[in-house]
């Protein structure tokens, strides 16, 4: 139930920055603390309008991105 709505949560909020973004990609796993992405691809502009000082030349992954 809650992951659910974290997961709406964190999809609409990466949807800017993820190409083609879809739920299956994304695996919550709140009484663990984990989050994971698999096989994303960023939209490079979509981090422009942060003035970053280093620039994206590439954006995928395919092996994943673990939070936890």
């Amino acid at each position: 139930m809650f992951e659910g709505l974290v997961r709406q949560l964190i999809l609409g909020y990466l949807g800017r920055y993820i190409k083609d973004i879809q739920k299956e990609q994304l695996k919550i796993t709140l009484w663990n603390e984990e989050v994971l992405l698999e096989n994303v691809e960023l939209i490079l502009e979509a981090f422009d309008y942060l003035r970053l000082p280093f620039a994206f030349r590439q954006g995928r992954n395919s092996n994943g991105f673990k939070y936890g």
